[in-house]
Formats: C-alpha cells, sequence, structure tokens
C-alpha cells in the first residue's frame, strides 16, 4: 500500500460511525466524564473557600480580644476586668487556687556509668563515662 491508499482509507474510516464497543469510543466517553468531574472539583472547592471566608467574618471577634485582655492585664500584674456583666447582688464564690504538679526529678545514681564501644579495628576503643 502507499501513502496515498492509506490516506483514502482513512478518510473512508472517519466518515464510519464508531462502534459501540470501539475502545475509541471508551476513551472519548471517558474523558467526557473526567471534565465534567474537574468542573464539579473546582466548584466545590471555590465554595470551601468561600464559606470558610464568610464564617470567618461572621463569627464574633470579642470573645478573643476579651481573652487577649484579660491575658495582657495579668501579665503586667493587674487584676483583669470581667468579661461578663456581673450584677452587684450576686454572691461571692471563694475560688481554690490552681494545684500545680511537679514532676519529680530522677534521682543521680551514685555510681558512675560506663559504656564501652569496641570498633572493627582492634586498638580502637571507644569508651564514654557519665558521673
Amino acid at each position: 500500500m502507499t501513502d496515498n491508499q492509506i490516506r483514502d482509507l482513512f478518510r473512508e474510516m472517519r466518515e464510519e460511525p464508531v462502534p459501540p464497543d470501539s475502545l475509541a469510543l471508551i476513551r472519548m466517553k471517558l474523558e467526557d466524564r473526567i471534565r465534567s468531574r474537574a468542573r464539579w472539583k473546582v466548584a466545590a472547592r471555590v465554595t470551601a473557600a468561600a464559606m470558610v471566608m464568610l464564617i470567618a467574618l461572621l463569627l464574633p471577634h470579642g470573645a478573643v480580644t476579651h481573652k487577649a485582655a484579660a491575658t495582657k492585664a495579668l501579665a503586667m500584674g493587674q487584676p483583669a476586668k470581667p468579661s461578663v456583666d456581673v450584677p452587684e447582688t450576686a454572691p461571692l464564690v471563694a475560688v481554690r487556687p490552681a494545684i500545680q504538679k511537679t514532676r519529680r526529678r530522677p534521682r543521680a545514681s551514685s555510681a558512675p556509668v560506663e559504656i564501652r564501644i569496641e570498633t572493627a579495628d582492634p586498638d580502637v576503643v571507644i569508651l564514654l563515662v557519665s558521673q
């Protein structure tokens, strides 16, 4: 077959419909599905980013500033202002100070620890001693 005959054959095949079990038809349909899913993925990411921005803008920032102001006041040695208005007639409740747990330090052993490392060379020995 010459090149011209092959071109004519391809032109004739181009005009014929693609058989339903053809691999080319399956690839075309799969490619269309992938494109349609890609659109949904992009839309979902844009929607998620918009929702995060909306939530960030709608959340009250007052609670965060009250905590920061109270922490700053305590660091400077001043009493913190209450973030909630407490009526004057409310009974006072005694608050117990927080108990801080301390870790026990391991006791230092009186005997020194020796670690001996022998290398492949018989003349070289590494000796580690802790006191």
